[in-house]
């Protein structure tokens, strides 16, 4: 019996039709509805013009050239807290620092306002990360019993590249801020956690003023913390922030693994901004 040819299909640009017999070219590569001609970001199908303005990801979502809270659209709820309650009921009208000096986001009450993503650059929600009580690895929190883990009840997974995103960290006033944190993980040779940085201006930078300092790399090749604390002890870890002094700063855990045997991975407790 003859083999049937395969015929491959090829994409064409979109065209719109002009007057007089003209075709003026409008390619929309990641089919967002917008012309790439006209999109801040044309192979990301999640940021156009009229896009909604997600107000903690340190990204133009809607190419208006303004990022997160120095966007119209992100309106100032009067949060002074933590905890997601609206001040504006009987409270003061101005966002104070999502993550104020010296407050512990102990993960008890509520998740700390973090959130997490699959795809970095796009903002796609993570289902890596979760908020919860640990019944993996340590199988404790630090302090309390909720933490915020790369799984919290079992393995994270081959060829992860994950994101947890802290609340935005206001540094206007201080001088020498450093964001500590506890830190339970075992993972396998190149799989391992960093923290990246963003201003709202620089675009996401890996951040390496960290102690302990990085001890090995993640599943991309870049540097990275690969397990630490074994044993049934978090242990304490710390960014130095001086660098960013006088500025809002958005700060996020990077994870990644590569194709091999996955472990418990990385349990994170205790963060704490402290000047």
């Amino acid at each position: 019996m003859p083999m049937k040819q395969l015929i491959p299909m090829i994409l064409l640009p979109t065209l719109i039709l002009t007057g007089c017999g003209g075709v003026e070219a409008a390619i929309d590569f990641d089919d967002d509805g917008v012309r790439d001609q006209d999109d801040c970001a044309p192979a990301d199908p999640q940021i156009f013009p009229g896009a909604d303005e997600l107000c903690d990801d340190g990204v133009d979502n809607d190419c208006d050239g303004d990022v997160d809270e120095a966007d119209g659209d992100c309106t100032a709820t009067g949060d002074d807290d933590t905890t997601g309650d609206d001040d504006s009921a009987g409270g003061d009208d101005e966002e104070d620092p999502v993550l104020p000096i010296l407050e512990t986001l102990g993960f008890e009450s509520n998740n700390g306002l973090m959130t997490s993503h699959w795809d970095p650059a796009s903002g796609t929600p993570g289902n890596l990360w979760q908020w919860g009580v640990p019944t993996s690895g340590p199988n404790a929190a630090f302090s309390g019993s909720t933490v915020w883990a790369t799984n919290p009840n079992g393995n994270y997974f081959s060829n992860a590249v994950e994101t947890l995103y802290l609340p935005p960290l206001d540094l206007s006033n201080l001088t020498s801020p450093t964001l500590d944190f506890r830190i339970w993980m075992t993972t396998m040779i190149n799989d391992g956690v960093s923290l990246e940085v963003n201003n709202g201006s620089t675009g996401w930078l890996p951040h390496s003023t960290v102690s302990p300092a990085y001890n090995g790399q993640d599943g991309s090749g870049a540097a990275a913390w690969t397990g630490l604390g074994q044993g049934a002890q978090y242990e304490h870890a710390s960014a130095d922030l001086q660098s960013w002094a006088g500025s809002l700063l958005w700060v996020r855990f990077v994870f990644r693994a590569d194709w091999s045997t996955a472990e418990a991975g990385v349990y994170i407790d205790d963060i704490e901004l402290t000047d």
